[in-house]
């Protein structure tokens, strides 16, 4: 948690120290507004599991959907358990075995656009990737040509987010400051992309339909056109699925594209893990099955001890909806609960050498590590639904990667910088060293 961001402390930094100072549990007080951090597996299991129905959506989430609108991310209550409920067959175990030839098709496309080059943004290229696969497994289409528009559009969007959740003095969305003008921009941009999706599939479907040649729907877009009211018989709402939509392409590809960044990042600083595990994935074949990836198990490891270390959501905020307590302390109504989960998985108490890159620590030998103590998918009943597939994304393409390139710093080595996701500050510049 130590380093600088923009040649200021950074927020990593400062709750390094708080913690440091006060415990596993701090006590801010930022105005009218009641905050607690904590690290403590104690707490974390409250939370996300024993008393999860007391602790919503906070503040953060509020800002957040204004861009994402009321997606599974930032839903609550009914709405929430409904669309879960519809979304989940899309992430059943059998279906995302099936995405594997997508997400390997990806990675060869991504290993073919690197021949004529020497230096990349591992941050851009990773979050190139991450789209394609998650465009085209969940929305049946490529976006390749929007790939562009949608990182900048994310950019303003958590930049602008982040702000707001540690700022006291926000403008109402409707005052045209600049800030509110680029943001409304970003939002505008992305309800372009999503509505052009929904019309074209839209469109599809009616060709098949006047052809004779329906069939039924198995990706997570079709499986949210076809949906119907149980007791109404309407079709989910146009801004409902477009709300859907963008929180996947977020959520879909942020966070796998910085794990992926970060993953490559470690192995570049540490020569003698990189070097196993390039040894174990040459013992399998570059069309990876399933059954491949149960045989290199030392890859996995390093990606969730990648994960422990910088996790793709350095945080989970939650807001008290009722008088609660933690470890002995009171939390008020309406106080917000941030779960620290970049502090909680290096917390000294509860790892070994905890700021060392050890992804033995995975081995099934060593898989008595509690849930509460390494959650970088959440928690509870709102555990990221795409848990399963962002692992299986993860394994293959580092296999395809690393079969094929070396990499090396190309500039300043990257510090992580919270944008709601973990993003390396400078977009890690690498150097492409072709094997």
């Amino acid at each position: 948690m130590r380093g600088m961001e923009s040649g200021k402390r950074s927020i990593l930094s400062v709750i390094d120290e708080y913690f440091g100072t006060y415990g596993d549990l701090v006590d801010i007080k930022l105005g009218p507004v009641r905050i607690f951090l904590t690290r403590n597996p104690e707490h974390i299991r409250h939370c996300l599991q024993e008393n999860h129905m007391n602790f919503g959506r906070s503040i953060s989430y509020k800002f957040l959907a204004y861009f994402l609108g009321q997606g599974l991310l930032t839903s609550e209550g009914d709405l929430w358990r409904k669309q879960r409920r519809l979304a989940q067959p899309a992430f059943h175990r059998q279906k995302i075995a099936g995405f594997g030839s997508i997400i390997s098709r990806a990675g060869d496309e991504l290993i073919k656009s690197w021949e004529n080059k020497t230096n990349c943004s591992l941050s851009e290229e990773m979050s190139h990737v991450a789209l394609a696969i998650v465009s085209r497994a969940l929305f049946g289409t490529d976006l390749h040509d929007e790939s562009e528009a949608i990182g900048r559009a994310l950019a303003i969007a958590l930049d602008e987010v982040n702000r707001r959740s540690i700022s006291l003095l926000n403008p109402p969305m409707f005052l045209p400051t600049k800030r509110n003008r680029a943001y409304r921009a970003s939002v505008s941009e992305m309800d372009r992309i999503a509505y052009n999706i929904i019309e074209n599939r839209e469109m599809k479907q009616a060709q098949q339909a006047s052809a004779g040649t329906e069939s039924s729907p198995e990706d997570l877009l079709g499986m949210f056109l076809a949906a119907r009211d149980a007791e109404s018989g309407e079709a989910m709402s146009r801004k409902q699925i477009r709300d859907e939509l963008i929180t996947m392409i977020m959520a879909g590809h942020e966070t796998t594209a910085n794990a992926l960044c970060w993953t490559i990042y470690l192995l570049m600083k540490h020569p003698e893990i990189d070097s196993r595990l390039r040894a174990e994935i040459q013992t399998i074949g570059s069309d990876v099955s399933l059954e491949d990836l149960a045989r290199v198990p030392y890859l996995q490891m390093v990606i969730e001890e990648s994960m422990r270390l910088f996790p793709p959501v350095p945080g989970l905020e939650r807001l008290a909806l009722g008088d609660a307590e933690l470890g002995g302390v009171k939390i008020p109504k309406g106080s917000i609960v941030n779960l620290v989960t970049f502090a909680a998985h290096r917390h000294p108490g509860f790892w070994d050498n905890a700021e060392s890159f050890k992804p033995e620590r995975f081995a099934t030998a060593n898989a008595s590590m509690r849930r509460d103590q390494y959650f970088p998918f959440g928690g509870g009943p709102r555990m990221c639904i795409g848990n399963h597939f962002a692992m299986l994304e993860a394994q293959i393409l580092l296999v395809k990667i690393l079969r094929a390139y070396r990499f090396e710093f190309a500039g300043e080595e990257p510090l992580p910088q919270i944008q709601v996701t973990l993003r390396p500050h400078n977009g890690m510049p690498v150097k492409l060293v072709r094997i």
